[in-house]
């Protein structure tokens, strides 16, 4: 990421370029951007400016469900992703299908969750938008408000919403003989194990 936010201007505008290119037919407000990516108003004012000019975002009404946190109708353009950009594919190829966050990296804040057992890592971090989990995380010892920030910020890192499952050892032990169908479709499927203290998959 810090490479990235050299070259594209700072790791806001790659957090924001990210999260279109993972939701290209979503109209976003600002709100929605501040929220999903931690960018200030003022700093996703200025990156969409930049990102309006140069040819990659464009404004478009707000679909008739779309609404505010309050529950009220969002009224007025938002923004969206104008897939007309000239170098579309080239940003989707540098910023979705190249390694989001590095596997050390992923340890090392998952570190801080629990006492970590396995780390399994599929879907977005591998390239497979049909797997129904990106991150499997089994250890002891949960620290659930940590879990929860950690998850968060890769989410504003990478744009996109991160499908985890969690697991104590005696439960995934326990899961894994019965041939839990969520585990299954995991291991069953490409994964990658990034952390593995039990040698059993």
């Amino acid at each position: 990421m810090d490479s990235l936010g050299k070259i594209f201007g700072g790791t806001d505008r790659v957090r924001i370029m990210r999260m279109f290119l993972f939701n290209p037919d979503s109209v976003y407000g600002v709100d929605d951007i501040c929220g999903r990516t931690g960018a200030s108003a003022r700093t996703a004012d200025r990156e969409l400016s930049t990102l309006l000019k140069a040819g990659l975002f464009r404004r478009k009404p707000f679909p008739k469900s779309a609404r505010d946190k309050k529950g009220n109708k969002k009224k007025g353009n938002g923004w969206t992703l104008d897939k007309n950009f000239p170098y579309y594919q080239s940003l989707e190829n540098i910023l979705i299908e190249q390694s989001l966050i590095s596997d050390d990296e992923i340890v090392k804040r998952l570190s801080k969750v629990a006492k970590l057992k396995l780390l399994v890592i599929s879907g977005i971090f591998i390239q497979d938008q049909e797997s129904r989990v990106d991150i499997l995380i089994v250890g002891d010892n949960f620290r659930k408000a940590t879990l929860d920030r950690a998850m968060k910020g890769f989410e504003s890192e990478i744009g996109k919403e991160v499908r985890y499952a969690a697991f104590d050892t005696a439960e995934f032990k326990y899961r894994i003989g019965m041939y839990d169908k969520l585990l299954r479709d995991i291991f069953d499927y490409p994964h990658k194990k990034i952390f593995d203290k039990l040698g059993l998959v």
